[in-house]
């Protein structure tokens, strides 16, 4: 089972980023399938936030203390294994 949540971009009047097909960001569906490939048949949840550059720079000053874009930031999260709770964390890219 994957809980996938995928977060486009949002655009320049800050509004919440959908898929463009016409985009060249990936689609939900590869996204998608890239990650079940990645995670196989273990119970996951997570979200995979997509950000402009100047997000990722804010995100890592914030999160780093490095005052510029990076590829990647994880923010792991383990709930306790008795919750049954299959959440991972979020990545940003």
């Amino acid at each position: 089972m994957l809980d996938l949540d995928i977060q486009y971009p949002d655009d320049e009047n800050g509004h919440e980023g959908e898929y463009d097909p016409t985009g060249s960001l990936p689609s939900p569906e590869q996204f998608t399938r890239w990650v079940a490939e990645a995670v196989g048949s273990v119970p996951t949840a997570m979200t995979l936030r997509l950000a402009h550059l100047h997000e990722a720079a804010q995100l890592n000053m914030k999160f780093r203390g490095k005052d510029y874009a990076t590829n990647v930031l994880s923010f792991p999260l383990e709930f306790p294994e008795e919750t049954g709770i299959p959440y991972i964390g979020d990545i940003v890219i």
